[in-house]
């Protein structure tokens, strides 16, 4: 299918991977973060009609064709972490051995950095537990 139209991105779906971004190959989508949120930049010109790299890549599926006005810039904040209130990072989970991505976890690096390590201590057989427990 030949892309004849605006590019358009559905920021309930975008989980502000970036990975649209990184595959694009002719610098037309380009994303910079400012720490509370992602600006994808958009450059029309530089985008071959026939592309469909970041829609085909998006896992998932924020990406798109079809009428409208096409924007050039698109500002996303960042969730906020469950834990602790900062901005969170995207984390896509892969949903039981299927390949398809799971829903996205509001997590910050550092929070999903301890909750990762406690759920390793938690996990391992014969871990010592501290005294009184």
């Amino acid at each position: 299918m030949i892309a004849t139209a605006a590019l358009i991105l559905d920021p309930e779906k975008c989980v502000r991977c970036e990975i649209c971004t990184r595959l694009c190959g002719t610098g037309a989508l380009k994303g910079e973060s400012d720490g509370a949120a992602l600006i994808l930049r958009f450059l029309p010109e530089l985008c071959p009609r026939e592309c469909r790299t970041c829609i085909d890549k998006c896992p998932v599926w924020a990406l798109s064709r079809g009428p409208g006005q096409q924007k050039k810039e698109w500002h996303l904040k960042y969730p906020q972490c469950r834990i602790c209130g900062r901005p969170s990072l995207p984390y896509l989970p892969l949903a039981g051995g299927t390949g398809t991505p799971g829903p996205a976890e509001a997590l910050c690096p550092t929070c999903r950095r301890e909750l990762g390590a406690q759920k390793l201590e938690e996990a391992a057989p014969g871990t010592p537990q501290p005294a009184g427990q």
